[in-house]
């Protein structure tokens, strides 16, 4: 009865491997004990896969031994112990942070505010990629910068100091209210510098921290007067995220 239904799982195991897998492709095969093989994968049954490596030699691996089988990125280059690092592509990039700084306008105080935001673009080496970014940003009021994004990487290595500058145009949410408040906001010209560490890990994606500095203009046009304020927005930024 155990062999049996060791024979099973073994097989339901196998079944779910391939299930998304086609013979005569490039795949990276991970094992249990956290090393890789990168090869061709020419054939399986119910207990084991067949590997060709690239100087042509044939592996048969049994499937106890293997973790999981995913696909040869080939925008990816491969580090000790399977960890892979982007050097071209497209790439994704989640991130959340903080907005520490003074108050804007006359008021001599601290405020902390957040961002979130998305990006998408594509790396055309170690040192330079550019992408379009989209955030959601709380002052005392809130925007949403539309901008570029140019970043690069300093190091081949898992972990890296990065660079990026972030530049465009921020809406305010006041901008999109059909009942205005007495003081409505105006957005205008986002920037924002930074540096940072990427972690690369072995699931092809890395763990970003960064800190920068954000410079939001605004205006705020003043119902009781004719007058327009002109206010810049000065923070301290502080994020992490997922490069993907």
């Amino acid at each position: 009865m155990k062999k049996s239904l060791l024979f099973l799982l073994c097989s339901l195991w196998s079944i779910f491997i391939f299930a998304q897998h086609e013979l005569n492709q490039q795949y990276l095969v991970y094992l249990y004990d956290g090393s890789f093989l990168k090869g061709e994968l020419v054939g399986e049954d119910e207990q084991s896969i067949q590997l060709k490596m690239i100087n042509g030699e044939v592996l048969n691996l049994p499937l106890t031994l293997v973790q999981k089988i995913s696909a040869n990125n080939k925008n990816q280059v491969f580090l000790k112990n399977g960890i892979t690092i982007q050097e071209s592509g497209p790439y994704h990039i989640i991130s959340g942070g903080i907005l520490l700084g003074q108050e804007a306008g006359f008021s001599d105080g601290y405020a902390m505010g957040v961002s979130l935001s998305y990006i998408y673009g594509h790396q055309f080496n170690q040192y330079a990629a550019l992408g379009a970014g989209i955030s959601l940003d709380s002052y005392d009021k809130s925007f949403i910068p539309i901008y570029l994004d140019f970043r690069g990487y300093i190091l081949h290595r898992a972990t890296s100091l990065f660079y990026s500058v972030d530049a465009g145009y921020s809406f305010a949410f006041d901008q999109f209210k059909k009942n205005k408040d007495d003081n409505p906001y105006k957005g205008g010209m986002m920037i924002n510098p930074g540096l940072g560490l990427r972690f690369a890990g072995k699931q092809n994606y890395s763990f970003l921290m960064g800190i920068g500095y954000r410079f939001q203009f605004a205006k705020r046009k003043n119902t009781w007067s004719e007058f327009t304020d002109e206010i810049i927005y000065k923070r301290l930024t502080l994020n992490m995220g997922f490069l993907f």
